[in-house]
């Protein structure tokens, strides 16, 4: 483990698995928050929403404007495995108008 040979020894090691239904609720809550929703864009989708030189302006996908109680029941599906793998996926509501969009959420209305 590099961080051993850098003298960095950690008091706990944890797996992402551990900790599943904790994460499973704070998703839900992103998607309660208007802050995430479930996509099924393909590859070929992502890469022209995100915009560009060869690709236009970013835009968002149709499945962004989803209701909250539509993202909930797909999100659950998705835990139920209603959908084939990679078909569908938990994506944060970006603010596309955000230099770095990335790195930013959406605004919601209050």
């Amino acid at each position: 483990m590099l961080l051993t040979v850098v003298g960095f020894k950690p008091a706990r090691i944890t797996h992402s698995s551990d900790h599943f239904q904790k994460l499973y609720e704070h998703a839900e809550k992103l998607i309660q928050l208007e802050k995430a929703y479930v996509c099924h864009c393909s590859d070929t989708d992502l890469k022209l929403q995100r915009g560009g030189e060869n690709h236009g302006p970013r835009y968002r996908c149709k499945d962004a404007e989803q209701d909250v109680e539509t993202n909930l029941k797909k999100f659950r599906d998705m835990k139920d495995g209603k959908y084939e793998p990679q078909t569908a996926f938990l994506r944060m509501r970006q603010d596309i108008e955000n230099p770095n969009p990335q790195m930013t959420l959406r605004p919601t209305a209050s």
